[in-house]
């Protein structure tokens, strides 16, 4: 999760997502990864499969306005 979690301002060291975010970010993360295991989806690689998961989520969120402002 915080490999992800990208600097948006280097001078202040701020993240894109709040701790708090990043939970939720990450419980939605596992939630669709489990899904798509129990679907029997041929996966290789189960680290780099929730990675390229937990990118789409917050790539997601972090344009959804409300999501972003729940947490300030």
């Amino acid at each position: 999760m915080k490999q992800c979690n990208r600097v948006i301002n280097h001078m202040t060291e701020e993240r894109a997502f709040t701790p708090q975010q990043e939970l939720t970010v990450g419980l939605k993360a596992v939630k669709e990864l489990v899904m798509k295991v129990k679907q029997e989806a041929k996966i290789d690689n189960l680290f780099g499969y929730f990675n390229g998961i937990v990118n789409n989520v917050m790539d997601k969120l972090y344009f959804d306005a409300n999501f972003m402002n729940r947490y300030i």
